[in-house]
């Protein structure tokens, strides 16, 4: 049945991000290293284990069940009918009305969830149309070049279909692409911050390309726009996010020096303080 179906997803993907916890709180300095944001990926697997073989072979069980008993009721029905204690129309017509009642269920919960992954799948058409006017708008710059190709010389990143440009319609530093990548930093920040910082912010960027952090973010809206009901993926997705920039950062405190731990971090929150000042001068 269709609500069962939703009913284990839900239940499947919470009961995912409970045992991912107690995981990492019982074993925490053991798996800070080892079990990296990807891991939250399990949550979105969990929400498709009401479709693995377990539960058809379980369902198909309870229907076997569901039948024995069926013919049991009926054997009993045409025992009555034959007493004369019961009248054959009148449990026909009860069967029917039952039968009615349930499908007309499933039917609405069928068409609000069609419904709610068309809003979604709306919503995720408009986001994808943004991010084209954000990439035509962006320019393209000598200078940023240069910073990327000293970016990637530090990370022995050199993968080829990437570039970088700046607009001033973001506000916060963004990687698009899946195939060619491409940087996109605020106007703010490259007219604001110096050579070092700017550095750094790339450096960040090149890790989440370097990691394919993009891939599991679409990933995400996919499973997102088509379980859009289960709050499990909405828990889940923020704790990645979380975790991601915390991988990030530590990825590129790998390879900077020990004096430089301090400025990479300066320059992380100087970029996130600029973020704010350009909400606000666009707010007033």
């Amino acid at each position: 049945m269709l609500s069962s179906f939703l009913m284990l997803s839900i239940i499947s993907s919470l009961l995912t991000i409970c045992v991912i916890f107690l995981v990492r709180m019982l074993y925490i300095k053991y798996t800070q290293n080892i079990m990296s944001h990807k891991i939250w990926l399990l949550v979105l697997v969990s929400t498709l284990i009401p479709l693995i073989p377990f539960y058809k072979i379980s369902n198909f069980t309870f229907s076997k069940d569901m039948m024995n008993r069926n013919v049991s009721d009926t054997t009993s029905s045409v025992s009555h009918m034959l007493d004369g204690q019961q009248s054959s129309v009148t449990k026909d017509l009860a069967i029917n009305v039952n039968q009615f009642e349930t499908s007309n269920i499933t039917y609405m919960i069928l068409l609000i969830w069609v419904f709610g992954s068309l809003l979604c799948l709306f919503y995720m058409i408009k986001a994808f149309r943004q991010i084209d006017v954000i990439k035509s708008s962006s320019l393209e710059s000598s200078y940023l070049n240069e910073r990327l190709k000293v970016c990637q010389s530090k990370m022995q990143f050199y993968k080829k279909h990437i570039t970088i440009s700046y607009s001033s319609n973001i506000d916060n530093p963004m990687v698009f692409g899946l195939v060619k990548s491409q940087i996109v930093l605020p106007t703010v920040v490259v007219e604001t911050m110096n050579d070092k910082e700017i550095e750094y912010i790339i450096l960040h960027e090149l890790s989440h390309v370097k990691s394919h952090d993009l891939i599991f973010n679409q990933l995400y809206v996919v499973f997102k726009m088509i379980f859009w009901f289960n709050p499990a993926l909405y828990i889940s997705k923020t704790m990645m996010d979380n975790d991601c920039e915390k991988v990030c950062d530590r990825n590129v405190l790998k390879i900077l020096n020990r004096h430089e731990h301090i400025r990479y971090g300066e320059s992380i929150l100087k970029c996130s303080i600029l973020k704010s000042q350009h909400i606000n001068n666009v707010a007033a």
